[in-house]
């Protein structure tokens, strides 16, 4: 079974305070895009065998896939193994949610190879424990507004679809999220929870559930992140300004970084401005959006 494991961005993220159990509140609107892993699943009687593509990418104790198929197993009591190759395309550390992504496709992926007959929610619950973004993957949406810490998910579906193209610019080093979040907490950039207005997420739902032209939209993203990361990443501001200066409409870091997406009408705005940024020490694709 060969599966992919497609990336998100956030149109929209807002911090809104911090849990009792740690984690921060959000409010977040996701959106998938094409630049996708690439996950093979084989049947085995028993046991469980995970490789990457590098081969040393990172730990067994950190590779999400190996956690999703062993919590798996654990929900429903299964006997049968499983051999899993996961090929690496979404860089790490991005904000681009790839190894959520690979969770949820391992989820979902061996419930048919096993015959489980779980249906989302239940999967959902597992994967919130495995991360806040696996829940977004789970739900064949192109996008969907995720509270809590993420992993609430309410899938958009929109009435009418319209592809919108992204220039990604990933600056080859990797940011911590649990570093990112936690510099909004010492620089004191959370908002004020009883402040909070929730418009502009609003907006991007009316406009992308109606599959409006891009310029009704693109002055309502926003990341709260932004706040901590450009400042202590100038790195991330030059790219930000290098897509707008090519014409992008907006230019935004996704999640908490270090990827950040510029927004285009066409697909032959992309390709020009990836032609122009081809000197840049930066890993630079074109993906679909929606």
């Amino acid at each position: 079974m060969n599966l992919r494991a497609p990336a998100k961005i956030n149109l929209y993220l807002e911090v809104l305070g911090v849990r009792p159990d740690g984690y921060h509140r959000l409010k977040t609107l996701f959106a998938r895009i094409s630049w996708a892993d690439e996950i093979c699943l084989r049947l085995r009687p028993c046991g469980l065998t995970v490789r990457t593509h590098p081969p040393e990418l990172f730990p067994q104790r950190k590779n999400l896939c190996r956690a999703a198929a062993l919590a798996l197993q654990r929900e429903a009591g299964v006997r049968a193994g499983a051999r899993v190759l996961l090929k690496k395309k979404i860089p790490i550390g991005a904000g681009l949610g790839g190894g959520s992504s690979d969770a949820a496709a391992v989820l979902k992926g061996l419930c048919r190879l096993w015959k489980l007959p779980l249906p989302i929610p239940r999967l959902a619950r597992l994967g919130a424990r495995l991360g806040s973004d696996v829940c977004f993957f789970l739900y064949d949406t192109p996008y969907a507004v995720g509270t809590g810490r993420g992993e609430h998910i309410l899938p958009l579906r929109p009435q009418k679809i319209k592809t919108y193209w992204i220039v990604l610019l990933f600056p080859r080093f990797s940011l911590s999220t649990r570093e990112v979040y936690g510099n909004l907490r010492k620089f004191q950039r959370l908002p004020n929870p009883n402040l909070t207005a929730p418009a502009n997420l609003d907006r991007l739902r009316f406009h992308l559930e109606r599959g409006s032209f891009l310029e009704n939209w693109v002055d309502f993203l926003f990341n709260r992140l932004e706040d901590v990361v450009v400042p202590s990443y100038p790195e991330i501001g030059h790219i930000q300004r290098s897509l707008q200066k090519l014409g992008a409409s907006q230019a935004r870091l996704s999640g908490s970084g270090s990827c950040v997406f510029g927004l285009f009408s066409s697909r032959s705005q992309a390709i020009r401005t990836a032609r122009a940024l081809r000197s840049y020490p930066w890993e630079c694709r074109i993906a679909r959006m929606g």
